[in-house]
């Protein structure tokens, strides 16, 4: 449902517990591996790339796979996955502000482990998932790329251990697992995706009103190697309450509230429209639009927010092609908080996310399938995006446009079948502004490059 080299750390470093799942994610990567060393040697040529494609909606499409079979250990299944990823992020600094900010750079491969039973009595199930983030290149003075902890260090963590119970009215399941909602979802756009621990109860995969009820307490980062209070951030010790509902009214057309509630931290409240108009067989146009609203609860422990944006999106498909347009509006009074997941904000994009309080965004962009020109398998996109701030007073910053290109390419045949080569490329770059506690600052622009490997196999 509802952003100088060292060596590769040792092994020894790694629980043993772990040590055997570890090594099977290190061992599939090997072939990822290969073409990262080559990116390495080319981390500063320009190339074509945008961020993950934000599909989170007001209840997820993906959250699990409830189909009853035959039983708990002839229908289990173990998933391979394995993942490398070169991250390169230059930043400009701005010395006599006393803005000094460093480049992000690493490399990493990895990925996870899934086992998934059947359903025992087509009601009980248990799922694990191991999952492994391993250094291959990225100094200290370079850390912030979220591909690794803290530092630089390997990641060896199981993210996922649940016991899942069917019944008619829906799925219950508790422990550590994945939720995706708009505010709270697994941000999966590095090495490894964010998990939670939590209790939540929701609808079957293809029911015609979707709801959520869910309470998580705990929250594992996508760098993180263990499992912290999920409002750490604020020193707060209560989890968080998620509750939603989704009904499609038509085939092609639903509407969705979603709410989240932490104790003396913060409200947010997110709606959604969403739907598809079909105009021939070759054309077609989807449309959505978003509404976002937040408030400080009880001790504003996170400092008094009150504060709501919202969006429009439109996306036209004509043949091979796809055609954009985002536009997104946020409150003067604060900009929107996320502090649970990625942000679900339209214009939600590669290095920014057009959030800032008094932002007005507009988003263009375009796709193309190559399929039909005898390339199938490739994809490429560009998007520009282009946001506007007040550029005086309290909330003033940097007007910043942001361009993102983004080309991918999954192997049809022969022995590599299969694996998803992506290579992505962000250019941003801001104006400068009048801070209300100093005078005039440069905006400071920023480019990032990304090679994200993938392949999957299921045993």
């Amino acid at each position: 449902m509802f952003k100088n080299k060292h060596e590769v750390e040792s092994l020894k470093k790694i629980d043993y517990i772990y040590l055997i799942p570890a090594i099977f994610c290190v061992c599939f990567s090997i072939t990822n591996t290969v073409f990262a060393f080559e990116s390495i040697k080319q981390r500063h040529e320009k190339s074509s790339i945008s961020k993950e494609v934000k599909t989170i909606q007001l209840m997820s499409d993906e959250d699990e796979d409830t189909q009853v079979e035959r039983g708990f250990l002839a229908d289990s299944k173990i998933l391979l996955h394995s993942r490398t990823y070169l991250f390169d992020h230059d930043r400009e600094s701005d010395v006599t502000s006393g803005r000094i900010n460093n480049d992000r750079y690493s490399v990493a491969t990895g990925g996870w482990i899934n086992f998934k039973s059947g359903y025992y009595n087509d009601r009980l199930g248990i799922g694990f998932t191991q999952y492994g983030s391993y250094k291959l290149d990225g100094g200290k003075n370079e850390d912030g790329a979220l591909l690794l902890r803290p530092g630089q260090e390997s990641i060896n963590v199981l993210g996922e251990a649940y016991i899942e119970v069917l019944h008619q009215y829906g799925n219950f399941k508790v422990y550590r697992q994945k939720i995706n909602t708009p505010f709270m979802n697994s941000n999966d756009n590095r090495m490894i995706p964010q998990t939670f621990e939590a209790v939540k109860f929701s609808s079957s995969k293809d029911s015609k009103t979707d709801y959520i009820l869910a309470y998580a307490d705990k929250m594992k980062n996508r760098n993180g190697q263990s499992f912290q209070n999920i409002n750490k951030v604020v020193n707060n010790d209560e989890g968080v309450w998620v509750a939603g509902l989704r009904h499609r009214f038509i085939p092609l057309f639903r509407a969705g509230l979603i709410s989240y509630h932490a104790k003396d931290y913060l409200d947010i409240h997110y709606a959604e429209l969403d739907g598809k108009q079909v105009i021939s067989d070759q054309s077609s146009l989807k449309y959505a639009l978003q509404f976002i609203d937040q408030k400080s609860t009880g001790k504003e422990q996170g400092g008094d927010i009150d504060t709501n944006a919202w969006g429009l999106r439109l996306t036209y498909s004509l043949s091979q092609w796809q055609f954009f347009f985002n536009f997104t509006d946020v409150d003067n009074n604060h900009s929107i908080l996320f502090p649970w997941s990625s942000y679900p904000g339209y214009n939600s994009v590669q290095v920014n996310d057009f959030n800032r309080a008094g932002e007005t965004a507009i988003g263009l962009g375009a796709g193309y399938n190559f399929s039909k020109l005898g390339l199938k398998g490739l994809t490429a996109s560009i998007k520009y995006i282009d946001g506007d701030t007040p550029d005086k007073g309290r909330v003033a910053s940097s007007d910043q446009t942001e361009v993102n290109y983004d080309l991918q390419y999954v192997m049809q045949k022969g022995a590599l079948e299969g694996v998803s080569v992506r290579l992505r490329y962000a250019d941003v770059e801001r104006q400068s502004y009048t801070s209300n506690t100093q005078s005039r600052l440069t905006g400071l622009d920023e480019e990032q490059f990304r090679v994200i490997i993938n392949y999957e196999i299921q045993l």
